[in-house]
């Protein structure tokens, strides 16, 4: 497998987030699909050594939620079909900024893609489309919330950040390259 040298980098802040995230490769042509069983759709085949990006050792069902790195779809794959290549430590925090208070009780956060390429954003379990250059405000719950950053052919970057009640976040998404 060539070695990815593009990474999603973003500024960050100390929280306490420890867990780990992994880049892993397919081990034989494989069933990527729609939901943690033999029993949903298939969204495509993906060929022996595809890098997948897995955010949790957790599976349901024998089956791992994972990202295929080169295009940027989320979906499930068989556990048993996958090897650990790479280990990424989850990001402590984000480039997420306080900019004041809000009228609102729910947590504003102006999200903005300073970036050439499409991004994805999800959001606990929310899935956020980011064209280019794209600038949106989405609220939120108040409290810890966990997220994952990705872009097509950039490895994710996953981490958690706490949103207080009554106030407003600025969040810029870009990408850095370098070589691993």
């Amino acid at each position: 497998m060539k070695k990815i040298g593009i990474l999603l980098i973003l500024a960050f802040v100390t929280l306490n987030v420890m867990a780990q995230t992994w880049v892993g490769v397919t081990t034989r042509d494989v069933n990527f699909r729609e939901g943690p069983s033999v029993d949903y759709d298939i969204i495509r085949r993906l060929p022996k050594n595809t890098a997948l990006f897995i955010n949790s050792e957790d599976e349901v069902n024998g089956f791992y939620l994972a990202v295929d790195i080169e295009n940027d779809v989320e979906g499930y794959v068989s556990k048993n079909f996958v090897k650990h290549y790479k280990t990424i430590e989850k990001a402590k925090g984000a480039s997420i900024q306080s900019v004041g208070s809000s009228t609102s009780y729910n947590p504003d956060i102006e999200i903005q893609n300073n970036t050439d390429v499409s991004m994805t954003l999800r959001i606990n379990t929310q899935t956020y489309k980011f064209s280019p250059h794209e600038k949106r405000t989405i609220t939120i719950s108040p409290g810890r919330f966990t997220y994952r950053a990705s872009s097509p052919g950039v490895i994710p970057v996953s981490g958690s950040y706490n949103a207080e009640s009554n106030n407003s976040y600025q969040w810029v998404f870009f990408i850095t390259t370098g070589r691993r």
